[in-house]
C-alpha cells in the first residue's frame, strides 16, 4: 500500500471534505469557497461563498457551515445540490464553525464571541427550520451521534452531552 499526494491550486486552508460517492467536496476557508473534484483531484465546480469552514451530505443535499466576517457574520447555506446550485440560505449561530447531520436532523455550533463565548448548539430540520437550540461549554467545536446522543467536544476542555433521542 501507497500514498498518492493529490494537490489542487484552489486556494487557501482547505478545512473540511465530505465524498457524494462519486466527487469530494472540499470547504476553501480562505479561499471563500466550495469545491467539487473528482477523485483524480481535477476540479469540477467552484462555489464562491464566505469563509466556509464545514460540509456535510443529508443523503442527497450538501449543507455548508459559512463562517462569514466580521461585517457579515455567518450563515449556514443549506440544500445546495451537487451541481452546486444553492437551494436555500439559513442564518445560524455566530461564525458557524461544525456541521454535522444526525438523527435526521442538521447540527450547527459557533465560535462564539469575547462577549458571549458560550453559542449554543443548534438543530434545524431539512426545509431548515429551528428546531431547538442547546446550551453547552465555551466555543463547541466538534460534534457526533451515537444514536440517540449528540456529544458536543467544547474549547473549555469540557464534552456535553446533549439526549436529543427517546
Amino acid at each position: 500500500m501507497g500514498s498518492t499526494w493529490v494537490t489542487s491550486p484552489w486556494g487557501m486552508q482547505p478545512s473540511d471534505v465530505v465524498s457524494d460517492g462519486r466527487n469530494l467536496w472540499v470547504t476553501n476557508f480562505g479561499g471563500n469557497s466550495l469545491t467539487k473534484l473528482d477523485r483524480n483531484g481535477n476540479i469540477l465546480l467552484t462555489v464562491l461563498l464566505d469563509t466556509p469552514s464545514s460540509v456535510i451530505l443529508d443523503g442527497r443535499d450538501l449543507w455548508v457551515a459559512n463562517a462569514g466576517t466580521n461585517e457579515n457574520p455567518g450563515s449556514i447555506f443549506a440544500k445546495l445540490d451537487t451541481k452546486g446550485n444553492i437551494r436555500g440560505v439559513f442564518g445560524a449561530a455566530t461564525v458557524p464553525l461544525n456541521i454535522f447531520f444526525g438523527d435526521y436532523s442538521i447540527w450547527v455550533t459557533g465560535q462564539g464571541t469575547e462577549d458571549s463565548p458560550n453559542i449554543s448548539v443548534f438543530n434545524l430540520s431539512l426545509d431548515g427550520e429551528r428546531l431547538g437550540r442547546y446550551g453547552v461549554g465555551i466555543q463547541p467545536r466538534s460534534m457526533v451521534f451515537d444514536g440517540k446522543n449528540l456529544w458536543v467536544a467544547n474549547s473549555d476542555i469540557t464534552i456535553t452531552k446533549l439526549t436529543v433521542s427517546s
